[in-house]
């Protein structure tokens, strides 16, 4: 297993069937070996848009910016993250408040929103990953940030090899096979 580190990619194993993570792509924005992690699910949009969540964002630029489940924790708090690429690092930006995004924004910087966060205890996350429930993705955000995360799980675990791509490309439900 790779290290666990902020900007790493999860993807489910295709036998986690908890409906919450199924096909999931996680982006871990933090991790403390004793705290535990946090992430944000990238393959969930919902059929949302910040204008529709909230009113403080009619007629600014990301009216049109779609609205994520981010995961089954807090799933009514509403999270703004921002994510740059910078000298070949990614960074992560949080936002408080509509202006500040906006501003982010007209900056460059790629803001997604999300309803809800995933979250591991200490420990939890390395013990999902050793009994194969996450699978740590080899491509970097970095090449994502411009994604369009439409069937992204689908498309990652393609890439990672042959034997993989027929797994994504297999139907949920196996009797349509």
């Amino acid at each position: 297993m790779l290290p666990i580190k902020i900007g790493s990619l999860f993807l489910a194993h295709p036998k986690l069937d908890d409906p919450n993570f199924r096909r999931t792509v996680i982006l871990i924005f933090t991790y403390e070996p004793d705290k535990g992690a946090q992430g944000f699910i990238l393959s969930r949009p919902l059929k949302k848009k910040l204008a529709d969540v909230s009113p403080d964002f009619v007629g600014t630029p990301l009216a049109d910016t779609p609205v994520f489940f981010g995961g089954p924790v807090d799933p009514e708090s509403f999270f703004l993250l921002g994510m740059e690429s910078k000298d070949g690092e990614l960074l992560f930006h949080f936002f408080h408040n509509p202006n500040e995004a906006v501003s982010a924004t007209n900056a460059g910087i790629r803001v997604m929103a999300f309803l809800g966060c995933s979250a591991w205890i200490q420990g939890q996350l390395e013990i999902e990953c050793s009994n194969h429930d996450w699978i740590q993705s080899p491509i970097p955000i970095t090449n994502a940030i411009e994604a369009d995360f439409t069937e992204f799980w689908g498309r990652i675990v393609s890439r990672m090899s042959p034997q993989w791509k027929l797994i994504a490309d297999a139907p949920d439900d196996s009797s349509l096979n």
